[in-house]
């Protein structure tokens, strides 16, 4: 079979064939035909799809943690309670009149000292502190208040404020809260300086437990002065209300001011008052732990003493000797303050050997009454037989009274000295009583007023017998016997203001009762002297109600009580002129001595001095008197320093005048019209309790 084949190039014979014509009609290059082919591809492509949103475009979902807490700032921020942030006072319209200065006076009440080309000394502004930092210029002011619900417009407080924290203006834990307004208001519109020259002029011996217990009140309180963040500045002004408190022999206060600072920081200006202080409070760790840290930066021979005294504590006898090597070079150390050293030592080593400890020595030489040497004799359990009584700490005196084993003699001795300084307290006048009640081995029976006053000088060893069975015997009617006994020598020997306080704490459980006028009568006394007005005018009461006009005595004794209680402030009736007659009588006396004319004028001053009318008859009966009224004129500067400062309106300077111009004579002894013009001036400063309790004072040392 025949097979017929198809030849092989056929195929490319004919696309030769097609593609000559077509070459010769376009003479296009290569490049042009791929060109084509690629349109010709991405023609048969099908279309892209496109997408259309209504709105933004989602955001791609992704997983959120919690939202971040704002930053914190890592700087220690002080704490501050909201309760003794005080707001400013409101602001009052400049003047172009320097305070203070025209008279030369200053709201502290010190002479103002112009500068050379300067007419008036300036005043610092009492609202500096209200801004920590300067405004920078164009700064909007609108932002630094808070408006309250009421419309009142108050500075806000951030933390600028809060890092100027001051310590030294704040209230002490101890700060009683009567007074908290009376005292937070004082320094206003004063500088530090000026705030420290008042403090310090508030420590005169006056005499007065009224003037006494403003003055600790001011000291532990609050103080309104502009706030700063210096350490020197802070510690300065710490200084001063320590100087104040010690003055007074206020242990209880002292050590409470020493507890309110804070404890962030050290304070080397005031390592000595806080020595001081754990020395009076028995906390001898501490004191050394503070002399060990102190003697690094201070060679104060203070630091010294108290290394020998911690040394000798802990029965280190190189040490000792080490240290009194050192204070031999630096001073001569008295001869007690050696002898105490070696008894303390020998006492630790006994201790540590477990022997019986050595027998008490005697000391040859007068103790000094200060904290080191109270505390380094009370741990040697040494004997005292004299006092050196011109080295007087009146910090120490309250732990020097309570010694064990000091002699009764020696006791009564150092509380005549401190009533003699005005710096025996009514803590110190307790701690004797309790003192000599204890060291006391004779009973007391005192029957008369012989047994407690005798020779012209007041038996105080039997003061303090007789006060301590006053407050323990059962039998009234003895206590009350005792009683009129302790108030007649007390009035004899010119202490009613220190012993009263006393009577009434140990009486203070005897019901207000129909009692025999003479002892209602002390007792109304005692109670509005110690400033328990409401149970002194319960006495009042009791004896006015025995009487109503059936017993001329019990009336007359009502009548004297009468002056008293208005003085006191605690009878506001309005007086009648038959009122100020029904005194006279009791006032002038049978014989219009001199006595009894100053005690007529007195009470007419101040009753004058409240703002009540006194009947123009009894100055002109006064002023008819032939006998003259003895007494010192006030120091003139003081006095016109008073004078001007009431008139200011500088209440501050008027109370450091005050206290100064008391001072100056004694309680017993300030002239009629002197403490006339005080009391009136304090009512004026707002002050009025005060100058109330002050008068009254007076009226009762007079004789009243």
């Amino acid at each position: 079979m025949m097979t017929v084949s198809r030849p092989r190039h056929s195929l490319a014979v004919l696309i030769l064939t097609c593609a000559a014509p077509l070459a010769a009609q376009d003479p296009s290059s290569p490049a042009d035909i791929q060109s084509d082919a690629a349109q010709a591809v991405q023609a048969a492509k099908p279309p892209a799809k496109k997408t259309f949103f209504l709105g933004d475009r989602m955001p791609a979902p992704r997983v959120q943690g919690p939202a971040e807490a704002a930053p914190q700032p890592i700087q220690p921020r002080p704490f501050v309670d909201p309760a003794k942030l005080t707001l400013p006072p409101a602001p009052v319209a400049e003047t172009t009149e320097t305070p203070g200065t025209e008279d030369g006076v200053s709201p502290s009440g010190d002479l103002a000292v112009a500068e050379a080309g300067d007419g008036n000394a300036a005043v610092p502004d009492a609202q500096q502190h209200l801004n920590a930092q300067p405004a920078e210029a164009g700064q909007d002011q609108a932002d630094d208040t808070q408006t309250t619900g009421a419309g009142l417009v108050r500075p806000g407080y951030e933390e600028a404020t809060l890092a100027s924290f001051d310590p030294s203006l704040q209230a002490a834990p101890n700060a009683p809260a009567a007074r908290g307004q009376a005292t937070a208001t004082l320094f206003e519109g004063l500088s530090r300086d000026e705030a420290i020259a008042v403090l310090d002029g508030l420590g005169a011996p006056t005499g007065s437990l009224s003037l006494r217990a403003f003055a600790r009140d001011v000291a532990l309180g609050a103080i309104s002065a502009p706030p700063s963040v210096s350490d020197a500045d802070i510690a300065a002004l710490y200084a001063a209300r320590l100087r104040l408190l010690r003055a007074l022999g206020s242990v209880s206060g002292y050590t409470g001011l020493i507890e309110s600072l804070p404890r962030d920081r050290d304070w080397p200006a005031l390592a000595r008052q806080i020595s001081d202080a754990y020395l009076v409070s028995a906390r001898l760790s501490e004191a050394c732990a503070l002399a060990d840290a102190r003697r690094e930066d201070d060679a104060d021979i203070y630091w010294v003493e108290i290394a020998v005294f911690c040394a000798a504590a802990q029965g280190d006898r190189i040490s000792v000797d080490f240290q009194l090597d050192i204070l031999d070079t630096l001073t001569a150390p008295d001869a007690n303050f050696v002898a105490l050293a070696d008894q303390i030592l020998l006492v630790a080593e006994a201790e540590r050997a477990g022997s019986a400890p050595p027998q008490a020595t005697a000391l040859d030489a007068p103790l000094k009454a200060t904290p080191l040497h109270v505390a380094m004799t009370r741990l040697a359990g040494a004997r005292v037989t004299a006092l050196d009584e011109a080295a007087l700490d009146p910090l120490a005196v309250e732990a020097l009274i309570r010694l064990p084993g000091l002699d009764d003699a020696l006791r009564a001795q150092l509380l005549r000295a401190s009533m003699a300084r005005g710096v025996a307290s009514v803590e110190v006048m307790r701690a004797f009583v309790s003192g000599a009640a204890i060291g006391g081995t004779q009973p007391v029976a005192a029957d008369t007023e012989a047994g407690v006053f005798a020779g012209g000088a007041i038996d105080l060893i039997a003061v303090a017998r007789l006060l301590s069975v006053l407050g323990t015997d059962q039998d009234i009617a003895l206590r009350l016997r005792d009683l009129e006994t302790l108030w007649d020598s007390a009035v004899a020997a010119g202490l009613e203001l220190q012993i009263a306080p006393l009577l009434a704490g140990a009486t203070n459980d005897i019901a207000p009762q129909p009692l025999e006028r003479t002892q209602a009568a002390i007792l109304a006394r005692a109670h509005l002297i110690a400033g328990h007005t409401e149970r002194a005018f319960d006495w009042f009461v009791a004896l006015r109600s025995s009487a109503a006009g059936r017993d001329l005595a019990r009336d007359t004794a009502t009548a004297e009580l009468v002056p008293l209680l208005v003085a006191a402030g605690v009878l506001d009736a309005g007086l009648l002129p038959s009122d100020f007659t029904s005194w006279w009588p009791s006032l002038s006396g049978e014989t219009a001595d001199q006595t009894a004319l100053k005690r007529a004028g007195l009470l007419l001053s101040l009753v004058e001095a409240q703002g009540r009318t006194v009947p123009e008859r009894l100055w002109a009966r006064l002023e008819a008197q032939d006998t003259p009224i003895a007494g010192l004129q006030p120091q003139p500067a003081r006095w016109r320093a008073f004078l001007i400062s009431v008139a200011r309106g500088y209440k501050a300077s008027s109370l450091k005048s005050a206290f100064q111009m008391v001072a100056d004579y004694g309680m017993a002894d300030v002239p009629s019209v002197v403490m006339g013009s005080l009391n009136g001036g304090l009512h004026r400063q707002g002050l009025g309790a005060l100058a109330d309790q002050l008068g009254l004072e007076a009226l009762i040392a007079a004789g009243l």
